[in-house]
């Protein structure tokens, strides 16, 4: 699966109760430091969707992506604890219709099917489903946003781990 790393849940739910009861500001240092860290990848990621936008019927709505990091530290096993948000203030629709347009079927209407041929011309889907801009952006990354944050969630375990046991 695209995007996943694994860090043993049990220990990571563990050491976010254990946070709670040593010191609160732990979770949210990890929390500042997933966002610090992996806020120029994200940048990164939101680079990889054009200035101009790319069909002329939606350049009134156009406009700079932005990417965000997002954290849930809260969500149950198997849910993304470290989430990157690509999003365009003021043409978020705009930008996640062109960024998956095609990639679940080939349009339903002719003029959803123009669509998807004009951006297919200009911007093919990565590998096929995937998405045109940020998501060809996000595979360039994926094992750098990867590594990042596993070792940022290791480092918070071995510190609760070090403030509750004394090590």
């Amino acid at each position: 699966m695209l995007g996943t790393g694994r860090v043993n849940y049990d220990d990571l739910k563990f050491a976010i109760a254990r946070a709670k009861v040593l010191d609160s500001n732990l979770r949210r240092k990890m929390q500042r430091d997933l966002r610090n860290k992996l806020g120029g990848l994200a940048s990164n990621v939101a680079s990889g969707v054009p200035a101009q936008a790319p069909l002329s019927g939606i350049e009134a709505r156009w406009g700079n992506a932005v990417g965000k990091v997002k954290t849930a530290t809260g969500r149950k096993g198997n849910k993304a604890i470290v989430m990157l948000v690509v999003s365009g203030p003021g043409f978020d629709k705009a930008l996640a219709i062109t960024e998956r347009a095609g990639s679940r079927s080939k349009g339903f209407t002719g003029a959803g099917r123009a669509m998807i041929s004009a951006l297919e011309k200009r911007y093919p889907l990565v590998l096929g489903v995937g998405g045109r801009f940020a998501f060809n952006e996000f595979l360039k990354h994926q094992d750098e946003l990867r590594s990042t944050s596993l070792g940022i969630l290791r480092d918070f375990i071995d510190e609760v781990n070090s403030k509750s046991w004394g090590r």
